[in-house]
């Protein structure tokens, strides 16, 4: 697996940090404008040796522009579209955990809250406490059949 460079990483990053700054208004030609900047901003990870992302930017019900950029498998030589379907795994947990405690914090739910009440297809009771501490006893997600509606974890084909 390839290893990228923190400087890298870091222009990546503030790379997002500049698109995700540009003002956005409802007007068309104002989309047009926003599209040329997000365009110009991620010009240097638009090639198909570079790792890529898609951005979307929408306001006030306007119609929402959504750009892809470099590539999904540089091994592959699969260039990234709006339609790129992208695995999160692990990186989205934190966020989960995070939004969790903010929901605690306010009183909008419980840590010792039973999950059955807000996905009642699972069979156990499961606390939300067990899910973020890991100690549920829940099997990996990609491979439990036992949470009906969920299908069991395939190999994704990457999306052309």
């Amino acid at each position: 697996m390839r290893r990228f460079s923190k400087k890298l990483r870091a222009d990546v990053l503030r790379a997002a940090i500049m698109a995700l700054s540009i003002p956005c208004r409802a007007q068309s030609a104002d989309v047009l404008d926003i599209g040329r900047s997000v365009d110009a901003i991620f010009q240097d990870w638009n090639k198909p040796n570079e790792p890529g992302c898609v951005v979307g930017i929408q306001q006030e019900g306007s119609q929402p522009l959504v750009r892809g950029y470099g590539s999904a498998d540089l091994e592959h030589d699969v260039a990234i579209n709006p339609s790129t379907v992208f695995e999160a795994g692990s990186v989205s947990k934190q966020f989960t955990a995070a939004s969790i405690l903010m929901l605690a914090e306010d009183g909008k739910l419980a840590l010792a809250d039973d999950v059955r009440t807000y996905i009642p297809e699972l069979g156990t009771r499961i606390t939300i406490d067990e899910l973020l501490s890991h100690t549920s006893g829940l099997r990996d997600w990609g491979r439990s059949r036992g949470a009906r509606g969920l299908a069991a974890h395939e190999s994704r084909l990457y999306a052309h």
